[in-house]
């Protein structure tokens, strides 16, 4: 059932007809036409089949976009926590490097103030230590003033 079929039924047709058989000629117009019409609806069949197999492939071609874009936007959200959990790290380890350096600060401050407290002991000792030595150098002073006023008095009383 192609073109050329239904080049034959007209060609014989056209022959009933001239040879004035007009029911043979109904009968192949009748045949050729259900020819038109079976060819016809094979193109509808066919023409039906390609929307199918389009819509089928827009079909398939929507679902690998939508598969795509939940990719995309699957990884842009991967990216985003990593992203977020480095920005935390980050925060995280700038928070412990401030805490570490008031640590190590606190530590500076109470060192210097051991040692200026260390150095004020030291300061009152020596002032202690000098005002003893004093105290004894006048006592030592003293001590030789008396046995001076000793000396001289005995040496007065023995003239």
């Amino acid at each position: 059932m192609n073109f050329e079929n239904i080049l034959v039924w007209a060609s014989e047709i056209e022959i009933w007809l001239d040879q004035g058989l007009l029911t043979l000629a109904l009968l192949g117009l009748l045949n050729l036409l259900n020819l038109l019409n079976l060819l016809n609806l094979l193109n509808l069949l066919n023409l039906l089949n390609l929307l199918n197999l389009l819509n089928l492939l827009n079909l398939l071609n929507l679902l690998n976009l939508l598969n795509l874009l939940n990719l995309l936007n699957l990884l842009n959200l991967l990216n985003l926590l990593n992203l977020l959990n480095l920005l935390n790290l980050l925060n995280l380890l700038n928070l412990l490097n401030l805490l570490n350096l008031l640590n190590l600060l606190n530590l500076l401050n109470l060192l210097n103030l051991l040692n200026l407290l260390n150095l004020l002991n030291l300061l009152n000792l020596l002032n202690l230590l000098n005002l003893l030595n004093l105290l004894n150098l006048l006592n030592l002073l003293n001590l030789l003033n008396l046995l001076n006023l000793l000396t001289f008095s005995s040496q007065n009383n023995s003239f």
